[in-house]
């Protein structure tokens, strides 16, 4: 009967508490990212890494979509105000990272003709300047979307590229 009552514990703390506990921790980060953001300039990087953070972190396709909206508007004024290219390949940096976050919101969307423009948007800056991981997560995206159409083949050959610059990192 011990058994019993503790497997029933064990399922009800599994099913039930756990994921409300990781809902609030995943709500007391965005809190605090978005505390963070209001004390940050827009002409900051910190700025840009800090709405990378928050696009991770949303919980749902339309939080993340804005957040990747925000970052790309940014590093793209930054880029335009930054004369003596300070920190460059740091601004592309953040600026295939919003491409990518975008592309993945799309995609929860199935907007891919739209997911394939921002993605060769990411992959055009990933690939000038060597950013390897976010080039794998193109990939990844592009694999995804492939599979979805049925195109298993080419969904593959993505997941292979995705896999190489993994193990190449």
């Amino acid at each position: 009967m011990k058994k019993i009552f503790l497997l029933l514990v064990i399922n009800v703390i599994t099913h039930f508490i756990a994921p409300y506990s990781a809902k609030a921790q995943t709500q007391k980060l965005i809190d605090s990212l978005s505390n963070v953001l209001k004390k940050q300039s827009p002409n900051d990087i910190a700025y840009g890494r800090t709405l990378v953070s928050l696009a991770h972190a949303a919980e749902n396709v339309d939080s993340c979509s804005v957040y990747s909206d925000r970052l790309i508007v940014c590093v793209q004024q930054q880029l335009k105000t930054n004369p003596k290219n300070v920190a460059m390949a740091e601004l592309q940096e953040l600026l295939a990272e919003g491409y990518t976050q975008k592309a993945t919101a799309l995609a929860y969307q199935n907007d891919d003709k739209k997911v394939i423009e921002y993605i060769e948007k990411s992959q055009k800056i990933a690939q000038k300047y060597r950013f390897t991981n976010i080039e794998a997560l193109n990939y990844l995206t592009l694999g995804a979307v492939m599979f979805n159409q049925g195109e298993t083949d080419n969904a593959f050959k993505y997941y292979r590229n995705a896999l190489g610059l993994f193990t190449e990192t």
